[in-house]
């Protein structure tokens, strides 16, 4: 599909139980949304969750957190960084490739601007899973997010941008 411009609203909610018809496509994330993410969401109070819809209908989601980037120095030195951690993130598998994905995280970096102002980081773990051959780590990479170093065996990559 080609990219588009899209009028996209923002519901913030705590119950999941609204995303029962939502699949983006990737099994591990779809048995995430409908299995576990109302136990996340209820385990972690600062955790902001939203749904994403486009003339009514839902066509995506997304939890954020504060979440400090903790860094290592070459020499070994330790310290963390205030950054705005992504959660979660699922465009509705019909309307990948459409621009929603990266309206969305658009969207988180305003946010993170006005509302969550120590931040200076988006951060997010992209998702690598071979079994079904899906990696979100491109998709960061077109939304100018930088991976860090991660293990070979690692089923997500750490990303980081800078808020713009």
């Amino acid at each position: 599909m080609s990219k588009q411009q899209h009028s996209l609203t923002y519901e913030r909610t705590d119950d999941m139980s609204v995303l029962s018809d939502f699949y983006c496509g990737v099994t591990e994330m779809d048995d995430y949304i409908h299995n576990k993410l109302q136990a996340k969401i209820e385990k972690m109070p600062e955790l902001e969750s939203y749904v994403v819809r486009e003339d009514g209908n839902i066509v995506g989601m997304t939890a954020i957190r504060e979440k400090p980037l903790e860094v290592r120095t070459s020499d070994g030195t330790r310290f963390s960084i205030d950054a705005l951690e992504i959660e979660y993130l699922a465009v509705r598998e019909d309307l990948r490739e459409t621009g929603i994905g990266e309206s969305i995280v658009d969207w988180i970096d305003g946010k993170a601007r006005n509302e969550h102002p120590r931040c200076k980081y988006l951060s997010v773990n992209a998702l690598v899973d071979p079994d079904y051959g899906y990696t979100a780590v491109p998709f960061y990479e077109k939304c100018n997010f930088i991976a860090r170093k991660s293990h070979a065996m690692a089923v997500a990559v750490r990303m980081t941008r800078i808020i713009k």
